[in-house]
Order: structure tokens, then sequence, then C-alpha cells
């Protein structure tokens, strides 16, 4: 009879062994997803500002730009009225 008692008991302790294990199991798998999830969120995040930074340069380097042609046309248009000036002397 203890012999029948101690064969439920270990076929108790490990189903519950099992059990424990599983669960702990998921758990470890859970961290380990909630880990990889906030790994990409920052990587997400530094993509982000990465690519705002990049657009603003790009737009004072667009804005620079059209200052120098804007620039660029007024002294043409300067020296071809000196040009016409002369011309007429």
């Amino acid at each position: 009879m203890t012999e029948i008692i101690w064969l439920f008991l270990a076929i108790g302790a490990l189903c519950v062994g099992s059990i424990l294990g599983y669960l702990v199991r998921q758990k470890i798998a859970q961290k380990k997803a909630e880990s990889a999830e906030a790994i990409i969120s920052k990587v997400k995040e530094k993509a982000k500002e990465i690519i705002d930074q990049a657009k603003k340069e790009e737009t004072e380097r667009r804005d620079s730009i059209l200052k120098l042609e804007h620039r660029l046309a007024e002294k043409e248009e300067y020296t071809e009225k000196k040009g016409l000036e002369i011309k007429e002397k």
C-alpha cells in the first residue's frame, strides 16, 4: 500500500514539476520578448531622430543653395547692367 502512495506522490510531483517548469519557461520567454520589444522601440526611436535630423539638414542646405542662387542671379544682373553702362560710354 505504501508503494502505491509513493507512486502517486512521485507522479504528482512529476506533474507539479512539469507545470512549474512550463510556467517558468513561459515567464522567461515573455521577458525576452519584452526585452526585444524594448530594444526595437529604442531602435525605431533613434532611426526617427536620425531621419528628422537628416530632413532638417536637407532643408537647411536647400535654403542655403537657394540663397546662393539668388545672390548669384543678383550679381549676374549687376554685372550685365555694368556691362551695358560701359558699352554706352
